[in-house]
């Protein structure tokens, strides 16, 4: 859906506003945490999507039909999806779990920070791109 409102300046909202203190989506009304697996209905998500845009005109047929193509064309899931959305998916699965009711999104996101070292950094295509663009531009952007 972020690419689908991106490509079409739809302005869809997926973000937490200033002023409001829910987290960025509400995940459990359109995620399904079971069987260690999580499972999103899409036509739930675009209704919150539509919801929380105010974008009432939107149909969400024509939106999922949207969502069906691109899904089709195979694209890396891993390059289009928000980290911050996984992050949340993650914490929410963890709670439906039983595991740890204390694992939301901000503790995950601090120990992720903790244990994502330069090493692997260095392995990405992002650390591989910023020393080409580095070495193109004689400018340093990086400091190791």
């Amino acid at each position: 859906l972020r690419l689908i409102s991106k490509r079409e300046s739809l302005e869809l909202s997926f973000k937490k506003k200033k002023d409001d203190n829910k987290e960025t989506l509400p995940f459990s009304k359109f995620a399904v945490c079971s069987n260690k697996q999580i499972n999103i209905d899409r036509e739930k998500l675009v209704n919150v999507i539509r919801e929380k845009s105010k974008k009432y005109n939107l149909d969400t047929n024509q939106l999922l039909e949207k969502s069906r193509k691109l899904l089709e064309k195979n694209y890396d899931l891993w390059q289009l999806c928000c980290g911050h959305d996984m992050v949340n998916l993650l914490s929410l699965a963890i709670k439906k779990s039983g595991a740890d009711q204390a694992a939301n999104s901000e503790n995950i996101e601090k120990y992720l920070r903790t244990v994502f070292q330069e090493s692997h950094f260095q392995k990405t295509s992002l650390y591989q791109s910023l020393k080409t663009w580095e070495n193109e531009n004689k400018t340093a952007v990086l400091s190791f």
